[in-house]
């Protein structure tokens, strides 16, 4: 089996996860921390659902001497100065990324790009199977066999194949299509009015970005006007946007080798930072005990519409604690019946059951309101009408709950699958929840509160998460 080699693209990561759409967030001394929290979160989960063999971070040397410059001295002469708050988180996520114990490369005169794909060739010669951390069409290029590109976001990976299905071109007619089009992001020129889907139908028919100029009375009267005023930037415009895939720098695979994340040393960050919860999925996911357990949410009962979750409330409304629940495990209502899956016979039965439906409902319990920062505290399902399952993970000292890292890697197939339908109520917020914790929940199909609007607006009742 090949072994494998994650490589994160890191600016590109560090952008989207600035530009997520998250509230702002601050730590304890009031350093802005959206970023940093975002891209951290996205570090944990790829390495709790790829778990690589490999592991780098590649970024941008941040000078002004790239080849490109060079060759074209208006290469990316648009771009403005990033927000005054970008450049701390910046600083803050390369800390965390080196004492984490990730090798980060960068060099003078070349983009990340460009040593990614130097990094790529190189390993594919060595029996790898590369993954490029990212979503930037500029890596397209370097797809084939042993090198691919993996959106941890979505846990999609992307293949030649998977390319030319998506998007109706081949890695190797990449340059030629990019050629085309241009890029405006880098002040690249193309040809106006070329997007991607004509670029694609061009090159498929004339087999290259030149060979249009070739057959310009088969164009529309204005494609034909514009390559014939721009068509003398084709040349300049393929230099500009094929990566370099020969940069000599110091690159050792073996370097890279992955045994983990170096706990030590990323756990003073999340502590500064205020990441309560990445905290507690660091130690939970290096079997140790949270480093502070998150105090257990308020009780709630569960209401049921068809036997799926309609909405929550608090148990008892007058402020008292609610019953507590029989002998055997059961909580029972006028007509229900709730089940406490906190030990492990109960959760292997628990999901065992699971496992053989084809639709469930589904719920999160957190410690606060917020979906971005909560702390998981539990799950609850339903496949059947007025009976529900609950299965805590976290709870207050003395209380019995189950293992958190160790029920997701068992619930995160059945989760992730989308051909098991799903159901819940405002279930957008334990999605965001359950994707904190490393699940990316598939297969969603209702969400009641949605529902219930379109049936009455007048009589929705929002559920509190």
């Amino acid at each position: 089996m090949a072994k494998t080699f994650y490589i994160i693209d890191g600016h590109a990561q560090i952008y989207r996860a600035y530009f997520a759409p998250f509230r702002d967030l601050t730590s304890p001394t009031g350093e802005p921390t959206r970023a940093t929290y975002v891209f951290t979160q996205m570090l944990l989960n790829l390495v709790n659902q790829r778990k690589p063999d490999y592991l780098a971070m590649v970024i941008d040397s941040g000078d002004d001497t790239v080849f490109r410059k060079d060759i074209f001295k208006d290469y990316k002469a648009n771009r403005t100065s990033p927000p005054d708050d970008f450049y701390p988180q910046e600083q803050r996520i390369l800390e965390i990324v080196r004492d984490a114990g990730i090798p980060i490369y960068a060099k003078p005169g070349f983009e990340a790009d460009d040593l990614i794909a130097t990094m790529a060739k190189r390993l594919c010669g060595g029996g790898y199977e590369t993954f490029l951390v990212s979503k930037d069409k500029d890596l397209r290029q370097t797809l084939n066999d042993c090198t691919k590109m993996y959106d941890v976001q979505s846990d999609e990976i992307m293949d030649p194949k998977a390319l030319e299905a998506k998007h109706g071109y081949t890695p190797v007619e990449a340059i030629e299509i990019q050629t085309l089009i241009g890029d405006s992001t880098d002040n690249i020129p193309g040809i106006p009015g070329v997007g991607e889907k004509t670029a694609v139908k061009l090159v498929k028919k004339y087999g290259s970005a030149d060979a249009v100029l070739k057959h310009l009375d088969e164009l529309t009267p204005k494609m034909r006007e514009n390559f014939e005023k721009y068509g003398d930037r084709l040349n300049l415009s393929r230099q500009l946007v094929t990566l370099k895939d020969d940069v000599e720098f110091d690159f050792d695979a073996e370097v890279c080798r992955f045994t983990g994340l170096n706990n030590d040393g990323l756990r003073p960050h999340l502590q500064t930072l205020g990441f309560n919860n990445l905290l507690a999925r660091l130690d939970l996911n290096a079997g140790k005990p949270a480093a502070a357990a998150a105090p257990a949410p308020p009780a709630r009962s569960l209401m049921f519409q068809d036997g799926l979750f309609w909405q929550s409330a608090p148990a008892q409304l007058d402020g008292t604690a609610p019953a507590a629940p029989a002998d055997d495990g059961y909580a029972t209502g006028v007509t229900c019946k709730y089940t406490l899956i906190n030990t492990q016979e109960q959760f292997d039965d628990f999901l065992r059951e699971l496992k053989k439906q084809k639709r469930f409902a589904f719920d999160t319990e957190t410690n606060q309101l917020p979906a971005v920062g909560s702390t998981l505290v539990g799950m609850s399902f339903s496949w059947e009408a007025e009976t529900g399952y609950y299965v805590p993970v976290c709870g207050p000292e003395g209380s019995q709950f189950l293992p958190c890292a160790q029920v997701l890697d068992a619930l995160r197939p059945t989760l992730e699958d989308p051909e098991i339908q799903k159901v819940g109520h405002n279930i957008k917020y334990d999605m965001l929840v359950m994707r904190e914790a490393g699940v990316s929940v598939r297969g969603v199909v209702l969400d009641s509160m949605v529902a219930a609007w379109l049936a009455d607006p007048s009589r929705l009742h929002y559920g509190i998460d």
